[in-house]
């Protein structure tokens, strides 16, 4: 696999929240293989076959993101909103 391929598998793995390395029980970090991302990411629904689909299914993932609407924000209605200076200190 090229260093372009697994640069993309893990971007895609970063979109999913997979981490790409681990601690062993020596407390070694160990590189996560891309058949173990591969498989991983599978298991997380993301289009994907094989390595060839994941610039395809980076762009889905970014794609579907700038789609979703943002979250409802409520406002308190407040001038002021609640924020209050802190006290003065004098030194001296």
């Amino acid at each position: 696999m090229d260093d372009l391929s697994t640069a993309a598998l893990h971007q895609l793995a970063k979109l999913y929240g997979v981490h790409t390395a681990y601690y062993d029980i020596a407390g070694q970090q160990q590189a996560a293989s891309d058949d173990a991302l591969l498989a991983t990411l599978r298991a997380l629904r993301a289009p994907i076959a094989r390595l060839e689909d994941v610039p395809a299914a980076i762009r889905e993932h970014q794609q579907a993101q700038w789609r979703r609407p943002m979250e409802p924000v409520r406002s308190s209605g407040r001038r002021d909103h609640g924020y209050r200076d802190p006290p003065a200190f004098e030194c001296g």
